[in-house]
């Protein structure tokens, strides 16, 4: 965990990768124990699902803000995934936590991104 000179900040880091993981973590539930599909090969479309979000996984660690930024418009493909399967069958939960996980993994990343620049000023 990279160290961060104020509370606020790092408190909105832990939240940002606790909801990340949770995204990661229904994604994963949902391909191969949930509704696996019934394709010879799940695990490519679990890549398919896992790639562009996890891309931004390296920087997010280090605690970059530039990464959340990237994360946050990555997170946009995800809650439009999130609103048409919510949109096509409204009574499964899946669609409903995927949308709660986009929409509080968005605001909890522009958060951090404003928080960490106001208390760090505009350095990078």
């Amino acid at each position: 965990m990279p160290e961060f000179n104020h509370p606020t900040v790092s408190r909105l880091y832990q939240i940002n990768v606790l909801l990340l993981t949770l995204l990661l973590a229904t994604l994963t539930l949902w391909i191969f124990v949930i509704n696996p599909p019934s394709v010879d090969r799940p695990y490519i479309i679990w890549l398919v699902q896992i790639v562009p979000i996890a891309i931004t996984i390296p920087g997010i660690l280090k605690g970059n803000p530039r990464s959340f930024a990237w994360l946050c418009f990555i997170i946009l493909l995800y809650f439009t995934s999130a609103v048409l399967n919510t949109y096509e069958s409204p009574s499964e939960l899946y669609g409903w936590i995927k949308l709660s996980l986009c929409i509080s993994l968005f605001i909890t990343a522009m958060m951090y991104i404003r928080c960490y620049y106001r208390l760090n000023g505009a350095k990078q």
